[in-house]
């Protein structure tokens, strides 16, 4: 599966989709615009909700969710620096008492080193991880073998924005071009896409159509359909609409779920390759802090994050979306951040003194979060789900879900632009080109340490 940090795929993570080769959850491809209405089960969001303080098989405490993590080793081939001095850890959270990292070699970089995306090979050839930087390379890192060492530096000539394993292929997405790289000898060889212009900022697959998506700077998302006879992808078709970058993509069956820079989502058939929804969403007041950065797909609930540095729930995944859930809550909104009718929201007349100050309140609040950059969903140990946000202000924060719990921050000496997860953990990529592998302890390694 592939892994990015706006809008990639990953795996290892219960009730979890994100953009990637295996989309098709249960609940997708339902009727937009053609008369059909859109049924969910309803879902708890937020504190006290299912999964919550004292909630799931009745535990009556706070789990431990951040004790047992701790981070694996440093993969370091994009960067330009020598010492492990130079880029050290800053001092965690006072809860993450079981952090520690096993030191890797580093080698000399470029001078633009951050890590964009990154892909994983679970076996087979070319199995690894791999990961794509704005030094216009692609390594794969042994992250199984006792050197955790760079097995591969692939020069690509541009900035690579996203990558995708799906089908057996590479794709390697760089300004005005997409590469294709068989992953096994044989008849298919290397080929490149190209045809439009700016840079790719994220790819995704539906398999069962033989089909590639990508999205990026153009504002537009193309499609890219295999040909049996050539044995090489070739255009298929162009979706236009978004006003801003598109920056992630995510296949539900036979709909498509992109996020742009101009603060909409808007939803796709790709039956009928027309938009069949679009609503506003992360809009920060201001150009800066206005923007959708991820998305994945959660227990049948779309999640997103954005610039405005929030994250919010969909419902309807199947049908219109709907808000339902926003944390942290905004002004105007109960403490639970609830959004739907049922919540704790406050009615204001349109035009009114009151509206005016809300608004005023709520840009004030904007102004004083941290942007948030990239997400993934992983789960710990115990195989229960949360949140990883990355923010601009050098912190990975973590929450849990369904109830949104706080589970503590990890402080980084720069921002993370990519987060992706896998098996058991997740990986990270900061702005200098450092990756770091996270995993969970046990739970009785947990226990030995406290």
């Amino acid at each position: 599966m592939s892994g990015r940090g706006r809008g990639g795929g990953f795996g290892g993570g219960r009730g979890y989709a994100q953009s990637g080769p295996h989309n098709s959850p249960g609940g997708g491809g339902g009727q937009y615009g053609r008369g059909g209405g859109h049924h969910h089960q309803q879902q708890h969001w937020g504190r006290g909700g299912r999964g919550g303080r004292g909630g799931r098989g009745g535990r009556g405490q706070k789990p431990d969710w951040v004790d047992d993590l701790q981070r694996a080793g440093e993969l370091s081939g994009h960067t330009g620096v020598r010492s492990m001095d130079a880029l050290a850890p800053s001092p965690p959270d006072p809860a993450l008492t079981a952090l520690r990292c096993s030191s890797l070699p580093r080698s000399r970089g470029a001078t633009n080193q951050a890590i964009r995306c990154f892909a994983f090979v679970t076996d087979g050839p070319g199995a690894g991880v791999y990961s794509g930087s704005a030094d216009a390379s692609v390594r794969v890192w042994d992250v199984i073998g006792p050197t955790k060492r760079c097995t591969s530096h692939v020069p690509v000539g541009g900035d690579v924005g996203a990558l995708l394993v799906a089908g057996g292929w590479l794709f390697v997405g760089t300004p005005g071009r997409i590469s294709c790289w068989p992953m096994t000898q044989g008849t298919f060889q290397k080929h490149d896409l190209g045809g439009f212009s700016g840079a790719v900022q994220s790819l995704c697959a539906a398999l069962e159509r033989s089909m590639i998506l990508s999205a990026g700077q153009d504002r537009t998302i193309r499609a890219w359909a295999f040909n049996q006879e050539s044995c090489q992808f070739q255009a298929a078709g162009v979706l236009t609409g978004h006003e801003g970058l598109v920056t992630c993509l995510l296949v539900v069956g036979n709909l498509l779920f992109s996020g742009s820079a101009d603060a909409t989502l808007r939803v796709w058939d790709l039956d009928t390759a027309t938009c069949v929804f679009m609503c506003p969403a992360h809009a920060g007041g201001s150009r800066e802090r206005s923007g959708v950065m991820a998305m994945l797909l959660w227990e049948n609930h779309l999640v997103t994050t954005g610039l405005d540095g929030t994250v919010r729930v969909w419902a309807g995944v199947g049908g219109p979306l709907t808000n339902v859930f926003t944390h942290p809550p905004e002004v105007g909104q109960g403490a639970d951040g609830s959004t739907s009718p049922g919540g704790a929201g406050i009615f204001l007349p349109p035009g009114g003194r009151g509206q005016q100050q809300q608004q005023q309140q709520q840009q004030q609040q904007q102004q004083q979060r941290a942007r948030a950059l990239a997400m993934c969903g992983t789960v710990n140990a115990a195989q229960e789900p949360l949140l990883v946000v990355s923010y601009d202000d050098s912190f990975l924060r973590f929450v849990a879900l369904p109830s949104f719990e706080d589970r503590g921050k990890l402080p980084q000496r720069i921002p993370v632009r990519a987060l992706a997860a896998s098996g058991g953990g997740f990986f990270s990529g900061d702005e200098k080109g450092l990756i770091r592998a996270w995993t969970w302890a046990p739970p009785s390694q947990t226990q030995t340490q406290t």
